[in-house]
C-alpha cells in the first residue's frame, strides 16, 4: 500500500524512495535483503473497490506493483517472495482479522481468491524471470508436516491428506501449475 496506496492509481515516489532506503541500508552491512510482494497488506481501496481478491482485477493490479517492485529494485534485490502464507489465508481466514461487518467469506470466495492469488504469481514469476534474469522468485508458504494421532491407517490417512490440503496443494500449483489430485 505504501508503493500503490490505492492500488490501482499513481506509484507513490515516497512509498519507492522508502524501500530503496531501505534495501540501500541493508546492501551497506552487507545484508542481502528477501522482498516479500504482499504480507498480508492488499490496498484497502481494492477490497471497497472490487471485493480484492475475490475479482479477477486484482491479478492485473497485483501484477502492475510487482513490476513497478522489479523496475525499481531488481538491480539490488536478486530473492523475492511474491504472497505470505497464502495457506493460512485461505485455510484460516480470521487469522488476520474480521473484513469489515465481521462475516467472513464463504469458503466459495475462499477459493476464489485462492485461485486468483495462484494466477496473480504465475503470472508475476514469469514476469520476474524476464525483468530479474539472474534473480530468484517463489511463495511463502506455511508449511508443516503432519503426523497421524496414532499408528492406525485412517489416522495416518487423515495426516497425509490434510498434508496436502493444507500444504502441497499451494506447493503444487506455483511449482507444478496444477492443483494437487486430492484437492480435486
Amino acid at each position: 500500500p505504501r508503493i500503490i496506496p490505492d492500488g490501482d492509481g499513481e506509484v507513490n515516489p515516497l512509498g519507492v524512495k522508502h524501500y530503496h532506503e531501505v534495501i540501500d541500508e541493508c546492501l551497506k552491512y552487507g545484508i542481502q535483503p528477501v522482498v516479500t510482494l504482499y504480507h498480508f497488506d492488499l490496498p484497502y481501496a481494492l477490497q471497497e473497490k472490487y471485493g480484492g481478491w475475490t475479482s479477477r482485477q486484482c491479478i492485473d493490479d497485483f501484477v502492475r506493483y510487482c513490476e513497478v517492485c522489479f523496475k525499481e529494485y531488481g538491480d539490488k534485490v536478486k530473492y523475492f517472495l511474491t504472497i505470505n502464507e497464502q495457506n493460512t489465508m485461505i485455510l484460516h481466514p480470521g487469522a488476520i482479522g474480521l473484513p469489515k461487518g465481521g462475516k467472513l467469506p464463504s469458503k466459495k470466495d475462499l477459493y476464489q481468491q485462492n485461485h486468483h492469488m495462484m494466477l496473480a504469481q504465475a503470472k508475476v514469476m514469469k514476469l520476474f524471470h524476464t525483468m530479474v534474469p539472474e534473480g530468484k522468485i517463489g511463495p511463502a508458504l506455511n508449511l508443516t508436516a503432519m503426523y497421524p494421532a496414532t499408528c492406525n491407517p485412517n489416522d495416518a490417512i487423515a495426516a497425509h491428506n490434510w498434508e496436502v490440503l493444507r500444504c502441497w496443494n499451494f506447493v503444487d500449483v506455483c511449482a507444478f501449475g496444477k492443483y494437487h489430485p486430492l484437492a480435486w
